[in-house]
């Protein structure tokens, strides 16, 4: 077996060997599931966390302490002064209380570098006549689905469209931070910048990357919708640091309620040839060996 501890940098090799499933309510079921939207909103155990010991290979790994199952396909590498790496990514782990199993999975296309994502709480102080908005409980998800928390300032902030000036740091050495610089007009949800530990920029608009140079890759995505409405096509562009298009990405709409048929990459290799793939996806329904309730407290028996 070979022990890997990651650093926070995307050069580790992995290796994965075969491993049997940790049983808890007590068998959970830990086949991967090719649909939805990737990673769990709120496992702690998803990505790959600053320090952890994992065992695997280039492709997939394995947490040894929290069991979650890491998974990336590579589909485009780029050159640049801000390297371009586009890779589906995966998280599959099972958790559990008070008698409810989840299990998280999914592939979603992101890029090496980010954009990474701010989240956060919203609260209102249970007092009589108590109207104002609150947010706390600020942390970043990565790429790899990792959370880091952050340290604040103060434990919670005001939701106004005025300013808020405030610097977040993370405290598990990932290198995050995040300027807090204000609210949205009419609506609560913070204006912000991320930051890496290269000093590379992630505006709130999670819509460019840009370093210390200014040197940007850009995402442009168009919405488009049937003459009914109902179905509907995104299609995003990303312009890598040299100005040039470095891969495009389609959705297929599904006939399936807020899902998604297929995803269509395309990009022009160095060879000036057109390169073209398709990920397709599908619903399955998650089981235990023991019929645990599942996140909707419906039983689903194997």
């Amino acid at each position: 077996m070979r022990l890997y501890i990651w650093d926070g940098s995307f050069s580790s090799r992995l290796s994965l060997p075969a491993f049997a499933a940790r049983t808890a309510c007590l068998a959970f079921l830990l086949l991967p599931v090719l649909a939805g939207t990737g990673f769990a909103q709120s496992d702690p155990a998803a990505g790959l966390n600053p320090f952890s010991t994992r065992v695997g290979d280039v492709y997939d790994s394995l947490d040894l302490s929290t069991s979650n199952i890491f998974v990336r396909i590579p589909v485009r590498n780029k050159a640049g002064k801000i390297p371009f790496s586009y890779s589906l990514v995966m998280n599959s782990h099972a958790s559990g209380g008070s008698g409810i199993w989840v299990v998280s999975g999914g592939l979603t296309g992101q890029l090496s570098l980010g954009p990474p994502q701010l989240r956060w709480q919203y609260y209102t102080p249970t007092c009589p006549g108590c109207t104002a908005i609150y947010l706390q409980n600020f942390y970043i998800v990565d790429s790899t689905g990792a959370q880091h928390a952050l340290f604040l300032a103060q434990t919670d902030y005001l939701c106004s469209n005025g300013t808020a000036p405030a610097t977040m740091a993370a405290y598990d050495g990932s290198g995050y931070s995040v300027s807090l610089n204000g609210f949205q007009q009419n609506t609560c949800d913070p204006i912000f910048t991320i930051y890496d530990k290269s000093g590379n920029a992630y505006a709130w608009q999670g819509n460019a990357i840009q370093d210390l140079d200014g040197a940007l890759i850009t995402l442009n995505t168009v919405t488009s919708t049937n003459s009914s409405g109902g179905a509907y096509t995104n299609t995003t562009t990303y312009t890598d640091t040299l100005g040039q298009i470095a891969m495009v990405m389609s959705t297929e709409p599904s006939t399936a309620p807020g899902s998604t048929a297929a995803d269509d990459l395309t990009y022009t290799d160095a060879a000036g040839q057109t390169q073209t793939f398709q990920v397709n996806y599908s619903l399955y329904t998650q089981e235990t060996t023991f019929g645990c309730l599942n996140a909707y407290r419906q039983v689903v028996p194997k």
